[in-house]
């Protein structure tokens, strides 16, 4: 207005900014700057880090004061509220050390965060000014030149916040202080970070804690009560304030140990009770100091107290759920067996908790949870203790997993989770009375049973951390199940595919030892019933999930995503059906393979994953690889492994697999390989790295089959094999007479892809051309069948005996076989013996007649070409 034309009204404006000038003070616009950006949040804000170095470098000049480049406290907490309005999500329960606690806390009077406003990184206000905060205080700012009451705000709201944030990356809840989406998550773990370095800051320089009486006025001591005084009520503020005071104690305990008075501190405070508002406060101190309270009198009279009141409570009563969460966080800073509350009291409680589990329906799931605790805790000191409670304790388990589908996933987990760790109590119990011993061993199928259903439960996708620790203990306890009881595989194979790894670590754990054990039957039935056997059908479908690597960034497959693991787990157990079928099976086997074409994805996407496509096949020496690698794959030593190394480990032992129990069909895709630098890279990686594993393996299985032919016909005989190693050869010998027909196996190093030579040792009892063509046969069936060794040796065998088979000896040499290896072929039309013609050609010649040299009677002559049938000596 200063510059209108108007020269009237432009001086007066001028005159108006003067006095306003004169009057208002000057504020730096840093200032307003920071206040903006930080009470709001949208696509446009400022990144913080720009924020940070704004106000560093402020602070470096001098032009602002340090509590000028804070937020507003008042500000913060009025936006924190506003995640207060929801009770926290109870599966936390599991992954902090507040424990139960968490299902004390109720629905707040926080606002709404439906219309939460966030950066361009995920950020809530709230998010911004923690992050803002921690990031000046890990960056040289230094609290103590902040105002008393201004420090304790700043770093009550920021323990506050940092355990809202702590249990949202827990959870993965997409509506919390972030976002979920991937880079929010790993921005939530930097202010995790810097938070804890900023905390552990403060209480480093707290070098006096430790001879406070907490009742005097530094930070800590102040801190520390108001944080007590926030902790009164049921709300989630109130809850997440002793959840942080919790974190603080665990801190100051780690850095300089528990405070000497202590004692007197709890007593003076009067916490350790069971009303509305001491028990979070309770639970904050027993969380918090743990062991270091075991010798303390108040929280054995809190113990005691508790432990005498459970008999007369009942589960519908509302204080019966704080007074176990109590209970258990009481008894958990004891060691286990170590409660120093008298037997008689901890049976009697005991026995009345399984007096409500009589009507289990009308437990809610968040007693239920601490019941199995409470049980867990009681039974180190009652396991001599004899009573039907221990066969109702494990039955109350099995109710729990039965019902556990009816549930909401948080709501499930806790009570799974304790009960799972309840029976893994009572297993692990030593020397057990015999009522409890007795309760495990008759309800063992039950159990199993149990388990196996909640492998079976739908999972939350993306998974949580309590889902994984759930997951994770579950795996342990199913790892366990005796294959015997496994009656029916069929419901197994889809949890193979489960978005949770433990959960596919647990189901392809029970079917690897399922699946060889079920084979003795297969293999049996097929020579009854006469029919093919067949690849499970829910086992083939896991097959069909071929992964493409072009969908995967390199990135994502060096996470070995869980659908790329589960192929190749299905895979695994395929060959885990080949390890014990018979050499039939494993034919029929091998035709479901072939005839949908299964093996050509595996093969494509490990030459693409490994890098023969790309003519640099992953060296297996340089990458540690060894020949026990190859030949095993343990899912449980490959967890401890980085996840690349992991699908690496998978990968070449599943090719090791291929070429052992179906290399027919690798050659099928290697010839048919449309790329001769991948062919080129494959057969000379397998040759160094496969081949001389895979025919050491295929010579012991000729070692073993030797040992036990089965050759189902009494008149057929046995080879006689003899197998060099080092030369890779094989020679097999059929007994005739005194002599053997006897042929030579010779492998070629880069077996299985080139062919087996089969050369001839010494023809017996066929002519020179049956002969090659049978060598040429066994070769052809060792090449086209599937290159086992075994199948030319019984086709050698089989031919041999169906042409020995029916012959009579020759009565004259009283041999099968004549000097020029052929068989009696000569019959006598009166009393129906045979003779080889050579022998009768030299009765003839001695005897001067054309007789029978039994019967005497005459037999035809022999013909015009008896010269060419003589001897060669002669």
């Amino acid at each position: 207005m200063t510059e209108l034309s108007d020269s009237l009204l432009s001086e007066k404006a001028a005159a108006l900014r003067k006095l306003l000038d004169k009057h208002v003070p000057k504020q730096n616009p840093l200032i307003r700057v920071l206040e903006g950006q930080l009470s709001q949040a949208g696509p446009d804000s400022l990144a913080i880090d720009t924020l940070v170095q704004q106000a560093l470098s402020s602070l470096q000049s001098e032009s602002l004061s340090v509590e000028d480049v804070f937020p507003s406290s008042t500000e913060w907490m009025t936006e924190l509220s506003r995640f207060f309005s929801r009770p926290p999500n109870p599966s936390l329960s599991l992954t902090s050390s507040m424990s139960g606690a968490y299902f004390l806390a109720q629905g707040g009077a926080g606002s709404a965060n439906q219309a939460l406003t966030r950066d361009s990184a995920g950020r809530t206000v709230t998010a911004r000014m923690a992050l803002f905060t921690a990031k000046l205080l890990t960056s040289g700012v230094q609290l103590a030149s902040l105002p008393p009451e201004f420090q304790l705000e700043l770093v009550y709201l920021l323990l506050v916040t940092a355990s809202l944030a702590g249990d949202q990356l827990a959870v993965g809840e997409p509506e919390g202080l972030w976002n979920n989406s991937p880079e929010a998550l790993v921005d939530m773990q930097d202010f995790l970070d810097l938070s804890s370095a900023a905390v552990e800051a403060i209480v480093a320089a707290a070098e006096s804690w430790r001879d406070l009486d907490m009742s005097g006025d530094s930070l800590l001591e102040r801190l520390t009560g108001f944080m007590i005084r926030e902790t009164q009520g049921s709300g989630p503020g109130a809850f997440y304030t002793a959840k942080a005071l919790s974190s603080l104690f665990q801190a100051l305990v780690k850095a300089h140990g528990p405070p000497t008075r202590l004692e007197e501190w709890i007593t003076r405070l009067g916490v350790m009770r069971l009303a509305p508002d001491t028990t979070l406060a309770a639970s904050a101190f027993l969380s918090g100091f743990g062991g270091a309270l075991e010798s303390s009198k108040v929280v054995l009279t809190l113990c005691t107290r508790l432990i005498s009141e459970i008999p007369g409570c009942s589960a519908a009563q509302p204080q019966t759920l704080p007074s176990l969460v109590l209970l258990n966080l009481t008894m958990s800073v004891y060691e286990a067996g170590q409660v120093p509350v008298e037997t008689r009291k901890q049976v009697l409680a005991l026995q009345q908790m399984m007096r409500w589990a009589e009507s289990p329906e009308e437990i809610g799931h968040q007693l239920a949870a601490e019941i199995c605790k409470a049980i867990a805790r009681f039974l180190p000191g009652c396991k001599d203790t004899y009573g039907p409670f221990w066969e109702q304790a494990i039955e109350y388990c099995f109710w729990l997993w039965e019902h556990a589908k009816e549930a909401q996933p948080e709501e499930r987990l806790p009570y799974i989770h304790s009960s799972l760790k309840l029976m893994q109590a009572f297993h692990g119990t030593e020397d057990p009375n015999d009522d409890l011993q007795e309760a495990l061993e008759s309800h063992a199928k039950d159990e199993s049973a149990g388990l196996i259903s909640l492998l079976t439960l739908p999972r939350e996708a993306p998974s949580s951390l309590p889902g994984e620790l759930v997951d994770a203990l579950l795996s342990r306890a199913v790892s366990k199940i005796p294959h015997t009881h496994l009656t029916d595989l069929s419901g197994l194979y889809e949890s193979v595919s489960s978005e949770s790894k433990e959960i596919q670590k647990a189901a392809f754990g029970l079917l690897h030892r399922a699946l060889p054990a079920v084979q003795e039957d297969i293999n049996l039935a097929v020579i009854l019933d006469k029919k093919a056997a067949q690849l499970p059908d829910e086992l083939l479908s896991l097959l069909l999930n071929a992964p493409n690597p072009d969908e995967y960034s390199d990135e994502d497959l060096a996470q070995f995503p869980a659908p790329i693991r589960s192929y190749l787990l299905a895979w695994h157990l395929v060959f885990d059906a080949y390890s014990k079928a018979s050499f039939r099976v494993r034919s029929d086997y091998t035709e479901n393979l072939r005839k949908d074409k299964y093996l050509d994805p595996l093969l494509n996407f490990l030459v693409d994953v490994l890098g023969h496509a790309l003519a640099c096949a992953l060296d297996l020496d340089k990458e540690g690889f060894t020949a026990e690698h190859i030949r095993s794959y343990s899912i449980d030593l490959a967890d401890s492994e980085p996840a690349e190394r992991d699908m690496n480990w998978l990968l070449i032992h599943l090719f090791y697999l291929v070429l052992k129990y179906i290399p027919g069909l690798f050659k099928m895709w290697y010839f048919d390989c449309p790329y001769k630098q991948t062919k080129n890279t494959v057969q000379s990686w397998m040759e160094k790295f496969f081949s001389p594993l895979i025919i050491s393996d295929a010579l012991d299985e000729v070692v073993e089959w030797a040992s036990k032919q089965e050759g189902g016909d009494p008149d057929t005989q046995e080879l006689v094999v003899k197998v060099n190693k080092t030369m890779r050869e094989i020679t097999a010998g059929y007994p005739v007479d005194d002599d053997a027909a006897t042929i030579l196996l010779q492998v070629p190093k880069s077996y299985p892809l080139d062919p087996v030579e089969v050369l001839s040792v010494k023809r017996v009892a066929v002519r020179d051309d049956k002969w090659q063509a049978w060598l040429k046969g066994i070769k052809a069936v060792i090449m086209f069948g599937n290159c086992s060794l075994v199948d030319g040796l019984m086709a050698f065998r089989r031919n041999i005996s169906l042409a020995l088979k029916g012959q009579e000896e020759c009565a004259i040499c009283y041999s099968i076989i004549a000097q020029d290896k052929t068989l009696p072929d000569k019959k006598c039309g009166t009393c129906s013996h045979y003779f080889h013609r050579v022998c009768l050609y030299k009765w003839f010649q001695n005897s001067g007649r054309n007789t029978c040299p039994l019967c005497r009677n005459p037999i035809d002559y022999l013909g015009a070409d008896t010269k060419r049938r003589r001897p060669e000596h002669e």
